[in-house]
């Protein structure tokens, strides 16, 4: 699920991602992302995952974050 927040131009999405909570043990992790709109079109969750400017349990958690980079001269395009 992913929206688009107009006070930024981001896109926000809660996304899923494997982890390993110790040496055997796997679970999941779901939190949610922001992200500028041109990197929608990585196909892969991961790739955006790791291209989000903001994360957080919470979708405004993963908005404050990004709005700091935006705060310090990131340009959303």
């Amino acid at each position: 699920m992913s929206n688009h927040d107009r006070s930024t131009g981001l896109v926000t999405e809660k996304v899923s991602q494997g982890i390993q909570i110790r040496p055997g043990v796997y679970g999941t992790d779901t939190f949610w992302i922001a992200y500028p709109p041109n990197v929608v079109a990585y196909g892969h969750e991961e790739d955006r995952i790791s291209r989000a400017w903001g994360k957080g349990d919470l979708r405004r958690e993963a908005l404050a974050e990004a709005r700091e980079k935006i705060a310090n001269g990131w340009v959303v395009s």
